[in-house]
């Protein structure tokens, strides 16, 4: 589909092998340990956009936000439906995606992180934890 893993969004990749625009839905973690899902044209410039506080608005009181998954698709309304689909699940459902699609940005972060505690105690634990869908969940719109 394209040159973008799916969760790995590390190269600079806005076009399909084919020549079209490629977009993508995304999750970061906040400092805070929160979770944000969007979509993008292009992971790597939204990332840092967020990170400078020009971002959405629920990440900016919470940087620095990293990276946790990403997927590509062919048009704007699937990636926009996908991210639907993703802030509709439950925190630790959306750890379990992330966790089953290894091979993302910065998933290696030591001690702290949401993931981190969910890989250790497993999605039973994180749930009954009051893990529940939190606006975390938020939106990002840009083209």
């Amino acid at each position: 589909m394209t040159d973008l893993p799916v969760n790995g969004a590390r190269g600079k990749s806005k076009r399909s092998m084919s020549g079209e625009r490629t977009f993508y839905t995304y999750i970061l973690e906040c400092a805070d340990g929160s979770l944000y899902t969007g979509y993008t044209t292009d992971p790597e410039k939204r990332i840092a956009v967020h990170n400078c506080g020009k971002g959405a608005r629920f990440t900016r009181g919470r940087l620095p936000v990293r990276l946790l998954y990403s997927e590509a698709f062919d048009t704007k309304s699937a990636a926009l439906a996908r991210e639907m689909e993703i802030k509709k699940l439950r925190r630790a459902a959306k750890f379990a995606l992330i966790v089953a699609n290894p091979g993302g940005a910065g998933l290696e972060k030591p001690g702290g992180s949401g993931l981190e505690k969910f890989r250790s105690s497993g999605p039973e634990s994180a749930e009954d934890a009051g893990a529940e869908n939190s606006p975390a969940s938020s939106t990002a719109n840009d083209d």
